[in-house]
């Protein structure tokens, strides 16, 4: 693989226009989540709620 100063400024524009790296990105919306997926996140924030504080229990209460 060589490195990018080996290249011509033209063929890395060529390349950069070939791929539309040039080009702004397309908007992105957010999505309205059904309810099992919103039910599912939820718990997956208790889930890592609980486990930081049994992490942190451990953590503190372990024999110095």
């Amino acid at each position: 693989m060589q490195k990018l100063h080996h290249y011509a400024d033209v063929e890395i524009e060529a390349i950069i226009r070939q791929e539309g790296w040039d080009r702004p990105l397309a908007p992105v919306h957010r999505v309205q989540l059904s309810g099992w997926f919103s039910l599912a996140f939820w718990g997956l924030r208790i889930y890592v709620a609980a486990m930081l504080a049994v992490v942190g229990y451990a953590f503190f209460h372990t024999p110095h």
